[in-house]
């Protein structure tokens, strides 16, 4: 068929279709289409090209921005675009997507209810970085971030039904870095997944699976692990964001994991420990197998890390030794963490101060996170030997001079919001504590239950008890025979970190012969006859810490003796006043700095005059 028949056929074609109603309308029609077509694409693309669909999404808010490099549409909602930026943030959390180049499919009719809703996202080269506002508390942990606009503080006038919302499906991302407060993976990240957001009020993230490999771990600017591989999958149901929303989104998530790396150094870890806590070393095999649901363990998942030399720092004490510390999921939770030949040091010098030869610890835990209950601990010390006890200074009193013992205890434990509760048996066995002049060898039973709440620093006993048995005492050239001892407690604080105590306690000895030892004073035969002293039974108020030791009686007995008094040791100045009386008889004990005295007949006004010289 010639070009002019052809021609001729399609204007006969047309001319047909003009003259019929339904051609006519038909006409029409597709004119109609081609022309809003037309529009659409011409709005589109000047949208696009002028930084306009951003200042839509943003309109009335700062909640939400999205901006724009460059970016065309080809044909009705599809998307071809370089440099985008997404930010989303509010008082709460912080969410920033740089992409350098990428496509993916707009929903142009949502774009009418004010919803940004895309799918089919192809892009590679990707930043994520998500902050949680306590990050930005820290100036230490802020120092390492990058630079972000900070978050929005709260007005109260900003509506959910104010700003946009978006969603968007993820065909393929590729992630070149993601940020996680100050945590920052490197690497090789693939995400293929979709969420849904309307800041203020929910999100929804639909099943995402993250595929890592070659990718290292980073806090600041110390890799904390490399070679991190493996896949990540998550899912958060539709969960209400208004108020506090992060430990609501953590209770709701859903997470698999199947991922392996390799640890690095450990120090970096130190910014978020107690002070004169921290880690050192721990090159080795980390591997994390296993699923998290409501906070709470799936079955079968398994956490296991190796290393060969692993550094605990305590004070001034530094710990080094081979770890291997496991967690495990079956009907409960159970933890392992076993630590071989621990050697002792003195940190800033390196130099041994002594040694461990196997410390275990094995928890069963029970409950989510969130609400944890450890419901059996387990811990195991095998012969600690510690040479000298000045290296931990000045946590503990200065004139310590060494401790040597085994030790097997067990405990349970409670933790729900910002509260942990606890309680504990102890055998220490074989124990030998030395200080500058006296030393003490005993078995020991110990027992307690103890609250404490954020940030942890005190410890409140409600029960406190201490057996002593087969105790022998030297002091210098004294020594005492064998006896027990006793000790309990039903209110009394510790201030752990400073090993600081205070409160009332009851003190029994099977013997008085102890107490002379250790005050370094003897107590004449007949005024033991004469008063009938068989043991002690006392209750006492203390003061206890490095520097100060002061312990007033407050109720003392001696057989059918009554005993009042104070003791008081600041470093080495030692003081101690006691008035022993029994019906009429009555007989005052002053011992300071190696000096002794008796009193005979001495009553209330002597011992009062005593204490107030002390």
């Amino acid at each position: 068929m010639s070009p002019d028949s052809s021609t001729s056929r399609g204007r006969w074609l047309l001319r047909r279709l003009r003259e019929s109603r339904l051609g006519f309308a038909l006409l029409l029609l597709v004119g109609s289409v081609a022309s809003g077509v037309f529009w659409l694409m011409s709005l589109s693309n000047a949208l696009l090209g002028t930084g306009g669909l951003g200042l839509l999404i943003g309109q009335g808010t700062d909640d939400v921005r999205l901006t724009l490099g460059h970016a065309y549409s080809p044909w009705p909602g599809r998307v071809v675009f370089r440099d985008l930026h997404l930010e989303i943030h509010d008082s709460a959390v912080h969410f920033d997507l740089e992409i350098p180049r990428g496509d993916l499919q707009v929903d142009l009719l949502a774009l009418a209810e004010r919803r940004f809703e895309a799918h089919d996202l192809q892009a590679e080269g990707a930043k994520l970085q998500m902050r949680l506002a306590p990050a930005y508390r820290g100036p230490r942990r802020e120092a390492r971030l990058p630079d972000l606009s900070a978050p929005k503080a709260p007005s109260g006038t900003t509506r959910p039904s104010d700003l946009w919302g978006v969603a968007l499906g993820i065909k393929r991302l590729e992630l070149q870095e993601v940020w996680v407060d100050d945590a920052r993976l490197e690497g090789e990240l693939k995400v293929q997944g979709a969420f849904d957001l309307q800041p203020l009020d929910a999100f929804e993230l639909f099943t995402t699976e993250v595929s890592v490999s070659a990718t290292d771990v980073w806090l600041g600017d110390r890799r904390l692990s490399e070679r991190l591989q493996g896949k990540l999958q998550l899912e958060v149901p539709r969960t209400s964001v208004s108020g506090s929303a992060a430990p609501r989104l953590l209770e709701q998530a859903v997470v698999n994991v199947d991922l392996a790396t390799q640890v690095k150094r450990l120090e970096r870890l130190n910014l978020y420990l107690p002070d004169r806590v921290g880690l050192g070393g721990g090159e080795g095999e980390l591997t994390v197998e296993g699923g998290l649901r409501n906070l709470e363990l799936d079955e079968a998942t398994r956490l296991s890390y190796r290393s060969p030399s692993l550094e605990l720092r305590v004070a001034e004490l530094s710990l080094t030794a081979p770890s291997e510390f496991v967690i495990e999921r079956r009907t409960s939770t159970f933890s392992t963490w076993t630590l071989t030949d621990l050697a002792v040091a003195r940190q800033q010098t390196g130099r041994a101060v002594g040694g461990i030869d196997r410390l275990e610890l094995n928890v069963e835990t029970r409950g989510p996170l969130h609400r944890l209950t450890i419901h059996r601990g387990d811990l195991s010390l095998r012969r600690l030997a510690i040479a000298e006890l000045r290296a931990v200074r000045p946590s503990l009193p200065t004139a310590l001079r060494s401790l040597e013992g085994a030790l097997e205890g067990n405990g349970e434990a409670h933790y729900e919001g910002a509260r942990v509760s606890a309680k504990t048996d102890v055998r220490i066995s074989g124990l030998e504590l030395a200080t500058d002049r006296l030393s003490v060898s005993a078995d020991a039973w110990f027992s307690a239950s103890a609250s404490a709440s954020a940030p942890f620093d005190d410890l409140a006993f409600s029960r406190l008890n201490l057996d002593l048995r087969d105790v022998k005492l030297t002091n210098g050239p004294r020594r005492s025979g064998s006896f027990d001892a006793a000790l309990r407690a039903t209110e009394y604080q510790l201030a752990w970190k400073t090993l600081h105590g205070s409160g009332p306690m009851q003190l029994k000895f099977s013997d008085t012969q102890p107490l002379e030892t250790a005050a370094d004073f003897d107590a004449p035969d007949t005024a033991k006859s004469l008063f009938g002293l068989r043991g002690l039974d006392l209750v006492v108020q203390t003061n206890l810490s490095s520097k100060l030791q002061d312990v007033r009686i407050v109720r003392g007995k001696s057989g059918s003796a009554r005993i009042d008094g104070r003791l008081l040791r600041r470093g080495d100045d030692a003081r101690l006043v006691l008035l022993v009386s029994r019906g009429v008889l009555s007989v005052g004990i002053a011992a300071w700095r190696g000096d002794s005295s008796v009193v005979p007949l001495a009553g209330d006004d002597w011992l009062q005059r005593q204490l107030s010289r002390i």
